[in-house]
């Protein structure tokens, strides 16, 4: 497990815990809580044996610091540990915690529908508890010393703990509480997006949208972290297979569509708006690849230059996540109720991008495709659905941009979409970043050129 990993757990595992010197067993660590009958309090983490993915599609996982989770509490029973709070951990931690060192993570992936889990007849019945993934207990000799950092926080500041928890990209964990979302940023990069998610959402109350965004409320610091709250804005989310996914598909073009109509502000391409709208992250992108793709990507900057030199473009207040699960709509109907997650937008951004997000994305949800992959086969080369090819023109039309902007604009969605939504693959450095340049980034680049002529 890499450096990076174990600092984002341990700062996770922190929040949970009653003190930072609450001792933490982690998978096969576990067997050692006989021999801590000295400690007051402790924080395990482990995965399921009886968790669904592993009675589903067994096949191959490790062994390895798996347990019931009926067996971990009857250990910490056993050992005087008397007093319990177990929160589940599911499988959309994947690349955050990591429960086992050895084998294969049961969060990586799930690959277990809705309805499959209803036909095992385990959604609906208190069962279920005992069948999810993973589980992270803290566990005490007396009921006082269960109390968190998080609920610390919560109580000192009047949040309601009736609460979920969901692991946001890149490391911050975010509670929802009754009436607001709370956003712990669990290292530095995730600090900055929360603090960019903050100037956003203070922003966005000026603009004819204001009453589909949350609104920001405090930040708090407490024992040296920093907590991030906002307003809960109402509406469910959806995923691209939901049955109605067509009509709120176009529910959600035609509400950026206008966003961006009253936003948008006539720019004539100079040296500096070139480099400040286009080749800015070419340049970031340019520092993490090898030699020949570092002169393919110059290719590419240049040819940006020759093309948009002079030319007319607007600049549009962008969202810069706009996915079907960020957009929250009526329960039971396609009506726009609100649009989360603002912590990678731009007020002066390029047209398109949300466009491309939201088509790409779907179709990658849809198909269990990489956005990349999908991007190098149909939009570089230009073959688009007939349904997509219609939105991009009819949006195009509407904002009055040139065709000649067409593959520019999906450059830089690829652009972004690598350096924007992948820094932290090129800080962590982990062992796939090779293979995953190679098959996704350099293939990419490569239909880009062939694209170019």
């Amino acid at each position: 497990m890499c450096a990076k990993k174990n600092t984002v757990n341990n700062e996770l595992f922190r929040l949970f815990s009653p003190g930072n010197d609450t001792k933490v067993l982690v998978g096969e660590d576990i067997n050692q809580i006989a021999d801590l009958d000295k400690e007051k309090q402790l924080c395990v983490i482990f995965n399921n044996k009886y968790g669904y993915r592993r009675l589903f599609k067994g096949k191959g996982l490790s062994k390895d610091g798996v347990f019931s989770l009926s067996r971990v509490l009857k250990m910490l029973s056993q050992s005087g540990f008397n007093h319990f709070k177990t929160y589940v951990i599911n499988h959309s931690l994947e690349n955050i915690v990591s429960i086992s060192e050895k084998g294969t993570n049961v969060l990586s992936e799930s690959g277990i529908s809705g309805k499959r889990l209803l036909k095992a007849k385990l959604i609906n019945s208190s069962l279920f508890f005992y069948f999810q993934p993973a589980y992270l207990i803290v566990a005490a000799k007396a009921s006082e010393q269960l109390e968190s950092c998080l609920e610390m926080v919560m109580r000192d500041n009047n949040i309601e703990c009736d609460h979920r928890f969901i692991l946001g990209k890149p490391h911050a964990l975010i509670v929802v509480a009754k009436k607001m979302v709370v956003r712990v940023p669990l290292d530095r990069l995730s600090i900055l997006r929360c603090r960019q998610n903050k100037r956003v959402l203070t922003q966005l109350k000026k603009t004819s949208i204001s009453s589909f965004t949350p609104g920001f409320l405090q930040n708090i610091e407490f024992q040296g972290k920093q907590f991030f709250c906002e307003g809960l804005v109402p509406g469910v989310s959806i995923d691209p297979s939901h049955k109605d996914i067509k009509n709120r598909v176009f529910a959600a073009i035609d509400f950026i569509t206008e966003f961006q109509l009253t936003t948008a502000k006539d720019i004539t391409l100079n040296q500096g708006g070139i480099k400040r709208f286009f080749l800015r992250e070419l340049e970031r992108l340019i520092r993490h690849v090898d030699d020949l793709y570092k002169e393919k990507l110059s290719r590419i900057g240049k040819m940006l230059e020759e093309r948009l030199m002079g030319k007319q473009i607007k600049s549009v207040w962008f969202h810069g996540d706009y996915k079907i699960e960020n957009i929250l709509f009526n329960a039971r109907n396609a009506k726009i109720e609100g649009i989360i997650d603002w912590d990678l937008s731009r007020q002066q951004g390029l047209p398109l991008l949300d466009i491309f997000y939201l088509l790409i994305y779907n179709e990658s949800f849809l198909k269990h495709r990489s956005v990349l992959m999908i991007l190098r086969d149909r939009f570089v080369s230009g073959d688009f659905t007939v349904g997509g090819k219609e939105i991009i023109e009819n949006y195009m039309q509407r904002l009055e941009l040139d065709k000649e902007m067409m593959l520019p604009l999906q450059i830089m969605f690829f652009l972004q979409h690598v350096v924007q939504r992948y820094g932290q693959t090129f800080t962590d450095n982990p062992p796939h970043k090779e293979h995953w340049l190679k098959q996704e980034v350099y293939s990419c680049i490569d239909a880009i050129l062939e694209a170019i002529g």
